[in-house]
C-alpha cells in the first residue's frame, strides 16, 4: 500500500469513527430523554 492510499484510508477511518460517536451520542441522549419525560408524565 502506497503512501497516499494509507492516508487515504487513515482519513476515513477517522471520520467514520467521528461519525459513530457522535450517532452513539446522540442516540444515547434520546434515550435519556424519553426516561426523562417518562419520569415527569
Amino acid at each position: 500500500m502506497n503512501k497516499k492510499t494509507y492516508i487515504l484510508v487513515f482519513i476515513t477511518k477517522d471520520i467514520g469513527n467521528t461519525m459513530l460517536r457522535k450517532l452513539s451520542k446522540a442516540f444515547h441522549l434520546q434515550i435519556h430523554l424519553k426516561n426523562i419525560y417518562q419520569t415527569i408524565y
